[in-house]
C-alpha cells in the first residue's frame, strides 16, 4: 500500500525553501551555538568536540573555527587520530608567527 502524507502550511513554507538556504541557516544556527561556548575564553582555554555519526571533522573544524574568530578568538587545533574527536587550544593571537607571504612551493624554475 502507498504512504500518504499530509502537511501543514508551515511545514510547505519550510518545503518550498531552496535546498541551499535551508544549509545555510543550519550552519549559521550552528556557528550562533558555538559561539556561546566561546564566551567567557580567553588565552590558554582548551576544549574538545565530540562529532555524532553523521558528522565530517573537517566541517565542524570550520564551523569551530568561525565560531572562535567571530568571537574573536584564535583556536591551535591539536592533531588527532580519534575520528570522532577534535581537540583545540585558545591561543595569543599576537604568539602566533606570521606567516610567510610570497613563499614557494616545489623545484625552482629554469632560468635561460
Amino acid at each position: 500500500m502507498a504512504e500518504f502524507t499530509l502537511w501543514s502550511p508551515e511545514e510547505m513554507q519550510e518545503r518550498a525553501k531552496p535546498k541551499r538556504a535551508v544549509q545555510r541557516e543550519t550552519r549559521e544556527r550552528i556557528i550562533a551555538e558555538y559561539t556561546n561556548y566561546f564566551q567567557n575564553a580567553k588565552a590558554g582555554f582548551g576544549g574538545q568536540v565530540v562529532l555524532g555519526d553523521e558528522e565530517d571533522k573537517r566541517k565542524l573544524r570550520a564551523l569551530v573555527r568561525e565560531a572562535a574568530t567571530r568571537s574573536n578568538l584564535v583556536l591551535r587545533f591539536r592533531p588527532i587520530k580519534d575520528k570522532n574527536r577534535i581537540e583545540f587550544l585558545v591561543i595569543d593571537p599576537q604568539s602566533q608567527p606570521a606567516r610567510k607571504t610570497g613563499a614557494r612551493r616545489g623545484r625552482p624554475k629554469k632560468k635561460s
